[in-house]
């Protein structure tokens, strides 16, 4: 019972995983193609939740599903990579919780207008700033949480070919981010900055989809296998790697070399020992009587207690 529930909660912060950037794409996409005489690339996902958009409540919600989305797939992310042999689940998860959290924050704390250089307006107020200032906090986090995945990663076999696809995305993302950062209220800034926060939501997405197609990997938290419903959970790492060290010496043994002298009289068949060991013993007898009558006499049957080895010819 207790093994179905958190194979639930892990299959619904995977599915998170996906929910999350495709609400929040859907959002800014609605919100954008809503304002007057503004296309899809018109205005920062900032401005379109600011209290003069048009119908900001969209945007509103995009960040708030997207952050609670993040912050559940980075649950189950760390689910999924701790407790194998590869030195836990890393900073990765973490990061991603913490950048839901400030994608929470940046969506409650909304910017005053839609545009930034908005003339003939006061001082912006206390939440715009800190909006800003949490816009920056979650565009450095989306870099890290792929570096520090694709370190974890690089140290993982199950996923280890993820680890240049991380690589290249995390520098896209802050190629991305600096072209943004030089110009933010230029005619492309609004463009890049779609691009900067699409290309890790794609990442993630990616990797939730793995984890929802083939599961957690060899073990999963507590050393249950996560992803494989209705058969026996797997073993912890630490039973793994005692069964694939008995593995290797099973293989070793039987590639090893074994010379007919080191056969013992317990490795025949018991037909072969009698008679064998009657030969052994008592050869002029045999000879006499010869081998049908070994095989007739019922004390010649039972096979002798003998702690030399045998050479067969």
């Amino acid at each position: 019972m207790v093994n179905g529930w958190r194979r639930a909660v892990f299959r619904l912060g995977t599915a998170a995983g996906i929910a999350g950037p495709a609400a929040f794409t859907g959002a800014w996409i609605a919100s954008s193609l809503r304002q007057t005489r503004q296309g899809p690339g018109g205005l920062q996902l900032s401005g379109l939740a600011a209290p003069d958009a048009r119908d900001p409540w969209l945007m509103l919600a995009g960040f708030l599903a997207l952050g609670g989305c993040t912050v559940a797939f980075g649950a189950a992310l760390r689910q999924a990579l701790r407790g194998n042999a590869t030195g836990g689940a890393g900073p990765g998860p973490a990061l991603i919780q913490g950048a839901g959290l400030l994608t929470v924050a940046a969506g409650l704390l909304r910017r005053d207008h839609m545009l930034l250089n908005a003339p003939g307006e006061p001082g912006a107020s206390w939440h715009s700033n800190a909006h800003d200032a949490i816009s920056g906090l979650v565009y450095v986090n989306l870099v890290a949480a792929q570096l520090a995945l694709a370190w974890r990663f690089g140290r993982d076999p199950a996923w280890r070919h993820w680890r240049p696809w991380l690589l290249a995305s995390a520098a896209a993302t802050g190629v991305i981010l600096i072209a943004y950062a030089t110009d933010v209220t230029g005619p492309a800034a609004a463009i890049l900055q779609r691009a900067a926060v699409t290309v890790p939501q794609a990442a993630v997405a990616a990797i939730a989809t793995r984890l929802i197609w083939r599961g957690p990997g060899r073990a999963g938290s507590d050393g249950w296998r996560i992803g494989m419903p209705g058969r026996r959970q797997g073993r912890c790492a630490g039973c793994a790697r005692s069964a694939a060290s008995a593995r290797a010496d099973r293989r070793t043994s039987r590639a090893a070399p074994r010379s007919k002298e080191s056969i013992r009289p317990a490795a025949l068949p018991r037909w072969l020992r009698s008679q064998e060991s009657y030969l052994a013993l008592a050869p002029e007898n045999a000879r006499s009587r010869g081998h049908g009558a070994a095989r007739r006499d019922p004390a010649l049957r039972r096979p002798l207690r003998i702690s030399a080895p045998i050479r067969l010819h």
